[in-house]
């Protein structure tokens, strides 16, 4: 009777022993499982990051280049007659209207992966105290004036100073899985939006 109940008790550990590493492996599973989920979704949001950090790198870079034609070509046509004129003043408007938000939102993105203060009230001020200027100067009837051509001069040689540093960014890597993720880490455009900043800053304190 006594081994009978010996014989209970080994046969109970050995049929528990299975059922316990069978737990176990599923434990372990259900873990890698949650860690790999984690993974994904952490390189998910770092893939929409970085598209959009992409996208407002391409709409940096098409403000630079549509509002330096609008200078380069009312700068060239200044005297040659109001028509043409009053359309480069025109465009160059619209430079600001359709593209400058993606500047902002570059040099904003920056700030929260470094950990700065997201705010970029100063860089929106100098781009509003340029738009201002230019509304000022598109107002005016005839040739330009000798300060609104050394303005329009002074602006468009800091614009393609700015448009030097943006054209540092790889476009060619935007829509790429890969390079999305490592963009929206950070890597390999921070410092672009620190230049950028910083000479947008230089510039617009020269042009007051």
């Amino acid at each position: 009777m006594e081994h009978d109940k010996q014989y209970d008790k080994q046969g109970k550990r050995s049929a528990a022993l299975p059922i316990t590493l069978a737990l176990l492996v599923f434990s372990l599973i259900g873990n890698v499982f949650l860690y790999a989920q984690s993974i994904q979704n952490s390189q998910d949001r770092k893939y929409e990051a970085g598209q959009v950090v992409g996208m407002n790198a391409e709409q940096t870079a098409s403000f630079y280049n549509s509002a330096l034609q609008s200078l380069d070509s009312l700068l060239q046509n200044d005297g040659s007659g109001t028509g043409q004129m009053m359309i480069d003043k025109f465009n160059l408007g619209q430079s600001f209207g359709n593209h400058v938000q993606g500047v902002l939102d570059f040099i904003t993105a920056a700030h929260k992966l470094e950990g700065k203060d997201d705010k970029v009230d100063a860089v929106f001020q100098i781009f509003s105290d340029n738009e201002q200027k230019l509304r000022l100067i598109a107002m005016e009837n005839g040739s330009l004036s000798d300060a609104d051509r050394n303005y329009l001069t002074a602006l468009r040689d800091a614009y393609a100073q700015e448009r030097e540093i943006i054209l540092r960014f790889n476009f060619d890597t935007i829509g790429i899985r890969s390079s999305s993720i490592r963009l929206g880490g950070g890597y390999g455009w921070l410092d672009i939006a620190d230049d950028l900043e910083k000479a947008i800053l230089v510039h617009g304190s020269s042009l007051k």
